[in-house]
């Protein structure tokens, strides 16, 4: 290559990094976009119907129950009990089945809460408990979504280019390397498409005409500067280190 060939540095230009693969990272978001919403639709659910069962539940009244009757049963060879209890509300008995296992009798007399609109309605720990697990499953995918959605919004895209060294000019203490792209995340270049980067290096002869590399332009996320090389804009590799490029052949 003649040496006269001129290289003018313009740190003026700059390359705008998100054109590529702007939609592809939209279409990564909308899972968890969708997720993300279905988890604030869950969690208000949970979070509504765990209030309104306390609400419910503060109006209940507490009464005493005595033991009517003694069931035995058993389980895995070893005997349980549970009890049927009887309370009275406004001189009208109420009986309860009390599911609770016991490994002894049960409880002569236990407390309970009952509706004073309904007195045969009992107060139930599952429904209130099962509010709050609805509540929490909805609360955890909230936060990993929202954590993924700002990864995925902070992170910068990967833009993985294939590349043919073209062209060198000497530098002072090395070289100057020119590559054209061959591919872009993996697609075939149209020629008007084609994009040309050039690297400074110590370590030319890794960098023969003719050597095709791959490296991850967006690796470091900093800006891109051009400079002109025979009438061609050429993108600056000045942030990516030796290690970085993938030689192919």
């Amino acid at each position: 290559m003649n040496q006269d060939n001129q290289v003018v540095p313009n740190n003026n230009i700059q390359v705008d990094e998100d054109k590529v693969l702007r939609v592809h990272r939209k279409v990564r978001k909308l899972p968890f976009v969708f997720l993300f919403l279905l988890s604030i639709s869950v969690l208000s659910y949970g979070i509504y119907k765990s209030v309104e069962c306390k609400n419910k539940y503060d109006n209940y009244i507490i009464i005493g129950a005595d033991l009517i009757r003694t069931n035995k049963a058993y389980q895995a060879g070893k005997p349980y009990y549970t009890g049927v209890y009887k309370y009275v509300v406004d001189g009208k008995k109420y009986t309860y089945n009390y599911s609770k296992k016991f490994e002894i009798k049960p409880d002569l007399v236990i407390q309970i809460r009952y509706n004073p609109k309904n007195p045969a309605e009992l107060y139930s720990d599952s429904e209130t408990f099962f509010y709050i697990i609805i509540a929490a499953s909805g609360g955890l995918v909230f936060l990993i979504t929202f954590l993924v959605l700002i990864s995925l919004t902070s992170k910068k895209e990967e833009k993985i280019v294939v590349c043919e060294v073209f062209d060198s000019a000497t530098c002072v203490g090395g070289r100057k390397i020119y590559f054209k792209t061959i591919s872009l995340d993996g697609t075939p270049l149209k020629p008007e498409d084609i994009e040309y980067y050039s690297y400074y290096t110590d370590k030319y002869d890794y960098f023969p005409v003719g050597r095709r590399v791959k490296f991850n332009l967006y690796k470091y996320n900093k800006s891109i500067l051009t400079e002109k090389f025979n009438d061609i804009h050429t993108i600056q590799l000045n942030d990516l280190k030796f290690e970085d490029f993938l030689f192919l052949n």
